[in-house]
């Protein structure tokens, strides 16, 4: 993480517009922070409000707005990856990634993937205390797991299913899109889990974004919470 110039205290306000996006209270997380970092530009936050504590991140926003909401997303780039878990054997576990794991993923691994993501959390353990540049790789490693181990169950390739088919403009060929959904309401009606996972597949093929991230934690709260 780079670390950012002194910020100064603008000497005039800045008029700064919001950006126009239909029914964005409708999108996904994700599909959210995709449509805001292709259409809306950036605004730099270059405020320190106490001089005893110099240091400040680089924090920029974005702002659009619907007929019916506010959507503001903060992008924040810093030296310290995470502040709250500097002790050894401190609290990793309340981060996201593996509280998830925890709660709805861990009873669907086998022995061994238990304890590969065990390992990787107690990796990622000793990367916070370093501060070490390989966090982000660790994490995004700890989420490919518990994503892997969810495609195996039919409920949660059922509901991404029905997530990923909702929202068109997602993706690149409207014509292949329209023939996968198709395809993958037939296999949904007769309870063919095995080619609707393979359709679902074909559709992350085409699709802008991928929901390989915070996507997977929404489906699965929703759906098991």
């Amino acid at each position: 993480m780079k670390t950012s110039a002194a910020p100064t205290v603008a000497s005039a306000s800045q008029k700064i517009e919001a950006r126009f996006i239909r029914k964005i209270e409708q999108f996904r997380n994700d599909e959210i922070r995709l449509v805001m970092r292709d259409r809306v530009p950036s605004h730099e936050v270059a405020c320190v409000n106490w001089e005893e504590y110099p240091y400040a991140p680089e924090v920029t926003f974005r702002i659009a707005h619907s007929d019916d909401a506010l959507a503001v997303m903060f992008e924040v780039e810093e030296e310290h990856i995470r502040g709250l878990n500097t002790e050894s054997n401190g609290a990793v576990w309340e981060d996201s990634c593996v509280e998830f794991f925890d709660e709805i993923v861990r009873q669907y691994a086998t022995p061994a993937e238990e304890q590969t993501f065990d390992n990787l959390t107690r990796t990622a353990q000793r990367s916070i205390e370093r501060n070490d540049p390989d966090f982000d790789n660790i994490l995004d490693n700890m989420k490919t797991k518990n994503t892997i181990i969810l495609i195996r169950q039919d409920w949660f390739i059922v509901d991404w299913y029905q997530r990923s088919v909702a929202s068109p403009a997602n993706y690149i060929d409207i014509g292949r899109f329209n023939e996968l959904k198709k395809l993958g309401n037939a296999a949904l009606a007769n309870d063919d889990i095995d080619q609707l996972r393979q359709i679902l597949f074909e559709l992350l093929a085409i699709k802008i974004n991928s929901d390989s991230g915070d996507g997977m934690f929404d489906i699965a709260n929703i759906v098991k919470g």
